[in-house]
Formats: structure tokens, sequence, C-alpha cells
């Protein structure tokens, strides 16, 4: 199986373990092409607005078959050329990464992004609040924040406030303590092995090791304790990653609860709705793969704080 799958020993086995006899489609679908998917910026207009502007560009396009705002470019092009990019009309995203941000629900009150990083969730986050009341996108690259600053221009988003935050230790807790018990939705979309983008990044399933998976776990209990102390209550906490391995999700929401009690798990299928929550499948939590849904995998869970 690990050769027919083109996976490292170690990740076969998690493979095996996480999808059981669908286990080969799984990785070989993990092997095929992706497809470039953009979402509309929902502040300058609707998926049908952007369909017509691409057409006009000569673009072929189809909608996601999940993502209300989503679009598959049939046509391959360079997007970062486009005119439509360049009015800040669209942003390349996957559709499970679409989704996972359609769990936040924000509301145009104070809302948080815990690790932002360029921004993609962040500006699909500021559409959701119309732009307005606060939306923090917090990471502790330097860089990847100016991106952000550069996109959200583009974008025409103005209620972000972009900060960057130390790794760790008393100043990292300093940087936190304005907005603790004070945001009523917070996003930890933690680093992770992806394990869900393979198709994208096909030689990063040779560089992870079991140490690094390790590693990961550690980090994403760390961040997720860590930012929950922003949470107000009776706001949420959302947690994704792009991983397919249950250890980086399942596990890790199931340890954050036992340690937790004052936190609960909300359905994903309570915010996306009747029709999309069949379509995605049941279970209180948004599972994502390739071989199913046609995303790159992901992982979505809603965590309730009690009143």
């Amino acid at each position: 199986f690990p050769i027919a799958a083109s996976l490292p020993d170690f990740l076969a086995e998690r493979f095996l373990q996480t999808f059981g006899r669908d286990a080969a489609r799984a990785a070989e679908a993990m092997n095929e092409r992706a497809p470039l998917v953009a979402r509309a910026n929902l502040l300058k207009g609707d998926r049908d607005a952007l369909a017509q502007r691409l057409k006009a560009e000569t673009v072929d396009v189809k909608p996601t078959p999940l993502s209300p705002m989503g679009l598959v470019l049939e046509t391959r092009i360079n997007a970062f050329s486009l005119e439509s990019f360049r009015d800040g009309l669209l942003e390349l995203q996957d559709e499970g990464s679409q989704l996972l941000g359609m769990l936040v629900d924000a509301p145009p009150t104070r809302v948080v992004d815990a690790c932002a990083g360029a921004g993609g969730k962040t500006l699909q986050l500021a559409a959701q609040m119309k732009n307005r009341g606060d939306l923090h996108a917090l990471d502790i690259d330097e860089r990847r924040m100016e991106d952000l600053k550069k996109r959200a221009r583009r974008a025409g988003v103005h209620n972000v406030r972009a900060q960057l935050i130390p790794h760790e230790g008393p100043e990292a807790e300093g940087a936190l303590a304005p907005l603790k018990g004070k945001a009523d939705r917070v996003l930890v979309d933690a680093p992770c092995s992806g394990t869900g983008t393979l198709r994208r990044k096909p030689d990063a399933r040779y560089r992870l090791t079991p140490e690094d998976l390790e590693m990961h776990v550690g980090r994403q209990k760390a961040l997720l304790a860590r930012f929950a102390t922003l949470v107000k209550p009776g706001g949420r906490l959302i947690y994704g990653t792009c991983s397919v391995l249950r250890e980086e999700n399942e596990d890790v929401v199931e340890d954050f609860l036992a340690k937790h009690p004052d936190f609960t798990v909300k359905p994903v299928g309570e915010l996306l709705g009747a029709e999309l929550a069949e379509k995605v499948g049941p279970g209180p939590f948004l599972r994502l793969a390739p071989h199913t849904h046609g995303t790159d995998g992901f992982f979505g869970a809603v965590l309730v704080r009690a009143k």
C-alpha cells in the first residue's frame, strides 16, 4: 500500500487508520492535480458578477459545488495577471478553506483570526462582517503580516487590525491581554502537517517525519488553549487544520474539551444549513478530503463557551 499510494510508511499507516477501506482512494486523489479555485470578494460583488467579469477576460469558470462564493477557473492562467484579481474582486482560496471560513459566521463585532498568516481567511471574515466591527489578525511572521496588509488594501478591507505577536512567553501573553474574554469569535487555523494539501505540494509527504507530526500536535494543543482565553462567555472558538489525520483533528479537540469543560461542540451542520450539511456529510465536525468532496483535506470544529 505505501508504494502504490506514494506515501512513506508511517503516513500510509495513518491513512489506513483514518480512511479504512477508502485509504487507497484517498491516497490516489492526493496524487491528482488540484483545481484552481477563486473566492469572490463579497465586498465588491457576488459570484455571478465575478463569473461575468472573468468571462470577459476569456477565463472559463464553473461554480464550486459546495461553497456559495467559489468559482473553479477552468482556463489554466496566471490568475495574478488578471485585471479582476488586481481590482480585488477575487482571492485564490481552495473550496475547503472557504467552508472552514464559513464556520466562523463572523458578526460585525469583535473577531480574532489567531493564526492569520497571509490573510486568506481574514479577508473572507472581513466580508462576512461587511467591513464593520474589529477584526484582529494575529501572527508571528512579519513577512506574512505585510502580505496581509497588501491583500487587504487590494480587497478594499478596512476593519482589519493586523498585529504581530511574539511566539511564546510572557510577552506573548501581554500582547493578548487586551483581548482576553472579549471576542465573539476566535478562529485558530492551526499550523499542521499539511496532509490535506498533498496534491498541491507532492514532495511534502517525504519531508514530514513522525517527530514533526508530534511537534505539530503539541503546538496545536497549546495554541487552542492559549487563544481560547480570548473567547467571551457565549462566544465561539473555531479550530481548523488542513490535515486529514485524526491526531491533529478530533484528538486535539477531545483533549481540549477534557481540559476545558466550559466549552461544548456545536455541530457544523447547524451553521452550514441543511442542504450544504447533507453534501458535506454527517458528524459534528467538518471533515473534507479530495476523494469525497473534491476539495483539499480540511477539518473544522466549532466550540461554544458557556455563558
